[in-house]
């Protein structure tokens, strides 16, 4: 059964002074929580003790873990990684209604699709993309350019589809990422099954472990994020904290490493 995508018109960026700094200011509030989990006060003691000096060390950790989920957002809203039947649905609200470009809330890799699709006369395509993405250009492009341009960049992403496109980059940069920190305290990423209960009591296992545990604290803002986004946008959580642990301690994962990050082991 195919999925049905709906366009996505409403788009709204990831603000990088207003949505961190809220990312951020939640994992300071639980610094305590978040600490204890990836063993920082085995290394530094806690701050009952005489002569406690991790204190800074532990708000620059937090920080950094705050850059990881905020990149983190940033890549899931405006990365330019998102599945071509979710693009293509966007194109054909567009196709139907061309002055949708205009209203700055077209998801921006559809517009940018667009643009690079569109042509003013039989100059190769893309060449004045900014008649599509600039407001204030001096040349507005006709309802049937429009129109021809996301027929052509529909047919684009049809064919990219068939051969595949990254699917779970902001997945791989948060297992990548927050692994690494993970390690810096612990000898090891591991992660165990345990028996549990569901809802109705009914038993089954569950993925657990102080990395999962670690997981669970740390994404809870970047979820509480995602689940903020418009409903038509695709990803809106939540994330597993078990599905990360397991990207993280595979063996693909080291591909990002040396692509994107290099060795944080």
């Amino acid at each position: 059964m195919s999925l049905k995508y709906e366009p996505e018109l409403d788009h709204v960026g990831f603000d990088w002074s207003r949505d961190a700094a809220t990312i951020e200011a939640y994992l300071l509030g639980r610094r305590v929580q978040i600490l204890t989990k990836v063993g920082f006060y085995l290394e530094y003691g806690t701050p009952e003790e005489p002569g406690y000096i991790g204190d800074l060390a532990s708000i620059h950790l937090i920080r950094e873990i705050a850059g990881i989920l905020a990149r983190a957002a940033a890549i899931v809203v405006d990365g330019g990684f998102k599945a071509p039947h979710r693009l293509i649905a966007t194109l054909r609200a567009v196709e139907k209604d061309p002055s949708l470009v205009r209203s700055k809330r077209v998801e921006p890799e559809a517009l940018g699709s667009l643009a690079s699709s569109y042509q003013r006369a039989d100059e190769p395509r893309g060449t004045f993309w900014f008649d599509v993405t600039e407001p204030s250009t001096p040349v507005r492009p006709t309802a049937d350019r429009i129109r021809a341009a996301a027929k052509e960049a529909i047919r684009r992403l049809k064919a990219e589809a068939k051969r595949g496109r990254p699917k779970k980059l902001m997945l791989d940069h948060l297992a990548f990422e927050l692994r690494g920190i993970f390690l810096r305290f612990n000898p090891g990423a591991k992660r165990r099954s345990v028996h549990s209960a569901d809802r109705n009591g009914r038993p089954r296992q569950v993925e657990a472990g102080p990395f999962i545990e670690f997981l669970k604290e740390v994404t809870a803002p970047l979820n509480n994020y995602l689940r903020s986004l418009p409903n038509s946008h695709g990803e809106r959580g939540p994330l597993s904290p078990a599905y990360i642990a397991r990207i993280a301690i595979s063996s693909d994962l080291e591909e990002y490493g040396r692509r994107f990050g290099g060795s944080n082991a």
